[in-house]
């Protein structure tokens, strides 16, 4: 399936499924070499990623999309996590 396929599919996901959707801390950038806050708090996050019946499609959009922000599935995505080869479509 495409990215855009699988962005669209998770975005016409009914809302009560989507637990991150009103929590900022799946959408903010949050910088590479965690600190201890940063840990307990990802953590926190990857159990509401566990539980979210929309992690599969999830996990296979941030796959596709290679995002340069937020939390995906259970992973923080910024862009210094991405490789070069990651980097297409980036711009700055």
């Amino acid at each position: 399936m495409s990215a855009a396929a699988l962005l669209a599919a998770l975005t016409a996901a009914p809302l009560d499924l989507k637990s991150c959707i009103d929590d900022p801390r799946f959408t903010q950038d949050m910088s590479p070499g965690a600190n201890a806050r940063t840990r307990v708090l990802q953590a926190a996050m990857r159990a509401v990623c566990d539980e979210c019946p929309l992690f599969d499609l999830c996990e296979q959009t941030a796959q596709q999309l290679q995002p340069t922000a937020g939390f995906w599935a259970g992973k923080s995505y910024n862009r210094h996590t991405l490789t070069p080869g990651d980097r297409r479509g980036l711009h700055g």
